[in-house]
Order: structure tokens, then sequence, then C-alpha cells
């Protein structure tokens, strides 16, 4: 189980850092071609779509690598068992909540498909972006249990 999931996490870690080239190529495009009189267009909406695939593709992986940034104040003073009680708390809470994040944002994505919502400049539907957060919070939450077994 934990092999697949490393996998995983490492297919993920890839597309997060195709999204950080992709964005610094389309900015640059962009700010060559304002020079000129011919941006990108679309660029700003492209790129923030880049930045949901950047964020919620590192988010499992992070969680899997226990990448966080944590703050340890009492953590260094308490007893072995204490602090196994207190990850396995922290994982528990922690796949309790990417579960539900997911619900409502599965739940947000339905009504955006709805409602046809979509984006500006680019008329791109706004849905299948909603819907990769959403899975991404479940991926994140399978992390969570994955640490626990």
């Amino acid at each position: 189980m934990r092999k697949i999931a490393d996998l995983a996490a490492l297919a993920l870690s890839w597309i997060s850092v195709a999204c950080v080239v992709f964005i610094g190529a389309a900015t640059l495009v962009d700010v060559v071609g304002r020079y000129f009189n011919h941006p990108l267009y679309g660029a700003f909406e492209m790129i923030q779509m880049a930045m949901i695939f950047l964020i919620f593709t590192a988010l499992p992986a992070v969680t899997l690598k226990r990448e966080h940034v944590t703050v340890d104040l009492v953590q260094g003073v308490l007893p072995a068992r204490i602090k196994n009680i207190a990850l396995s708390l922290v994982g528990l809470i922690g796949a309790v909540v990417c579960g539900f994040y997911a619900l409502q944002v599965w739940a947000r994505a339905g009504y955006l498909h709805q409602i046809g919502e979509t984006t500006q400049n680019l008329v791109l539907p706004v849905y299948p972006f909603v819907m990769v957060i959403a899975v991404m919070w479940v991926a994140t939450a399978l992390c969570f249990v994955v640490l626990l077994i």
C-alpha cells in the first residue's frame, strides 16, 4: 500500500513541477509579448488554472512525506508514546477534515457545472478544475490514512 502511495505521490510531484515550468513560461511569454504589444491571450486565466494543479497536486505528496510546516513547541519534551498518539490523532483529524473538504468542493463543482460557470476570457468550464481540487482532497485524506496504517 505504501509503495503505491509513494509512486502516486511521485507522479503528482512531477505534475506540480510541470505546472511551475508552465507558469514560468507563460509569464515570460506574456511579459515579452506585452513589450511588443502582443500579450499572451488568457495568460492570467491559464496561470490561475495551473496554480490549482500546482497547489493541489503537491498537497498529497507533501502529506505523505510529512513535509508540512510544523511548530513543535511541546513535542520535544513529550514521551515517545504520547508523541505517537498525538501523530495518530492528527492523522485521523486530517483524514476526516480532508474528506469533508472533498465533499464540499465536489458539491460546489456540481453546482458550477449546473449553472455553466466559465472563465471570462478563455471561456473554459470551471467545474473540471474544481473537481480536480476535490479529487486531490480525497488523495490527501487517503495519504493521512496510509500514514495511520
